[in-house]
């Protein structure tokens, strides 16, 4: 009975403030990580989505279906579903993806005038 109103808790708070309660506790290391800083726990989930790190489950029930299409179609198979049914699922600990930011560019004023000698 508890454990239905923490899932039920959860869900809510995940669909609404994209809390990663749910992913915590559901993953024993990452429980442990976030009872001693919560912060590394909310990088460690950030760094996992930034660098599009699928869930567990998602990627396990693709294989066989990525396995058989590879063996049968080589570099020439399409595995776009499978990549889009796995990033539908979110990434692993539920983070969010951070964009980097751009380069810096230097604006080199044009020069007027003759050079000076």
């Amino acid at each position: 009975m508890i454990e239905a109103a923490f899932q039920a808790t959860d869900l809510l708070d995940f669909s609404r403030h994209r809390s990663r309660t749910l992913w915590v506790r559901n993953n024993p290391t990452l429980e442990k990580i976030n009872a001693i800083s919560p912060q590394v726990a909310d990088e460690i989930a950030t760094r996992y989505a930034t660098n599009k790190i699928y869930t567990t489950k998602a990627v396990a029930e693709a294989y066989p279906q990525m396995e058989r299409a590879l063996l049968h179609d080589g570099s020439e198979a399409d595995l776009g579903d499978l990549a889009a049914d796995a990033e539908a699922e979110g990434y692993e600990f539920g983070g969010d993806r951070v964009k980097r930011p751009m380069k810096r560019r230097v604006v080199i004023p044009a020069q007027t005038g003759a050079p000076a000698p």
